[in-house]
């Protein structure tokens, strides 16, 4: 049921999608029909939209770089602006800080090497970053957060050479820079850690993952540390959570927002659930399905600090077509996103995280 983007040696890493749902045919995104106007995204939330473009997945040795889009835009349009990684590095996940900085995982191509690259809010083109942390502790980082404090939250896996590495969370201090010791390492059977993707901090300090591998979501308290297990979990067959997440989000009150599949099981769709929830419970509501058209689902989820939705659409017979869809807090069902967006310069992305600001 599972696809991947970038195989590794003998582990699969990409996008989990959905398998043989939908039109797997559809070269394109979005509703083949006039529909019903979006309700438009609630003013004062995010002004940009940041997606990592994988160069590297077709040219080893080229320079992956991460795409800045305006929620002002709609259509077929064009990055506002972008930031060139460093030539051979593989891009995985995009995360920002209070300010607008800019956190992203990196491996380099030939020696494996892993770090985490910071630049400047105001950054373009083939920028110095401002830090370049780098671990001991990592294998193969993916998804990142910034907490409200700075911390920097990374989910790391293990790499065709390293195997024996488990599946791991690192949490960086807020100044880390250069080769640095993770202040907290949640690893071991007991997490249930098995190939995380997605990471989200809510306002109490608890850290929501999602994994790779595993169907649900795992919840740990602001302190764990260590061979620990979640503090809450929330999976089941009534939480619809029928593929597992590549996205997780939370908003300005705590409601879990993950990335899933609508009530056909042929679409991408949001799933949002109350704050706090956990076990097997259904979500408060779906947003997206036809009209949206991710046909193999979607990638990453944000939410903004007015509670507008975003999330990375996948279609098109090998996942080549990447759409930004953006809903309004009160949309619902499948309706229409307020902001559909293509680009020709965003085409190939290996998880298809993405981050706000």
């Amino acid at each position: 049921m599972k696809h991947s983007l970038l195989r590794a040696g003998t582990l699969f890493f990409g996008l989990t999608l959905l398998a043989g749902c939908g039109d797997s045919h559809n070269s394109s995104i979005g509703p083949g029909t006039p529909v019903t106007p979006a309700t438009p995204l609630v003013a004062g939330g995010a002004a940009n939209i940041l997606v990592v473009q994988n160069n590297t997945l077709n040219v080893a040795t080229a320079a992956d770089s991460i795409l800045k889009f305006s929620t002002a835009t709609n259509g077929t349009v064009a990055p506002a602006a972008s930031i060139t990684g460093p030539a051979g590095f593989f891009l995985g996940g995009v995360a920002t800080d209070a300010t607008g900085n800019v956190y992203v995982t990196a491996v380099n191509t030939s020696t494996s090497a892993p770090e985490i690259l910071v630049y400047d809010a105001n950054a373009t083109g083939a920028a110095t970053p401002t830090r370049t942390i780098t671990s001991s502790s990592l294998n193969f980082p993916i998804g990142l957060t910034v907490d409200s404090a700075g911390s920097i939250y990374v989910a790391d896996v293990p790499f065709y050479n390293n195997l024996s590495n488990p599946s791991s969370i690192f949490v960086f201090d807020p100044k880390a820079n250069g080769a640095s010791t993770p202040t907290r390492t949640l690893t071991g059977a007991a997490t249930l850690l098995n190939q995380p993707i997605s990471l989200a901090v809510d306002t109490t300090g608890n850290l929501y993952v999602s994994d790779l591998n595993q169907l649900g979501i795992s919840v740990f308290s602001p302190t764990a540390t260590g061979n620990i297990a979640p503090t809450s979990t929330l999976s089941g067959a009534a939480t619809g959570l029928a593929f597992p997440a590549n996205g997780i989000a939370l908003d300005a009150s705590n409601n879990i927002y993950v990335s899933s599949v609508d009530p056909t099981g042929n679409f991408g769709a949001v799933a949002e659930f109350a704050a706090g929830a956990t076990g097997n419970v259904a979500p408060i509501k779906t947003v997206g399905g036809a009209n949206l058209g991710a046909t193999q689902g979607l990638g990453g989820v944000q939410v903004d600090s007015v509670g507008n939705i975003y999330a990375v659409g996948v279609s098109g017979t090998v996942n080549t077509v990447f759409a930004l869809a953006a809903f309004a807090p009160t949309a619902t069902g499948d309706v229409t996103p307020a902001i559909l967006d293509t680009a020709a310069a965003f085409n190939s992305s290996s998880f298809g995280l993405l981050a706000i600001h």
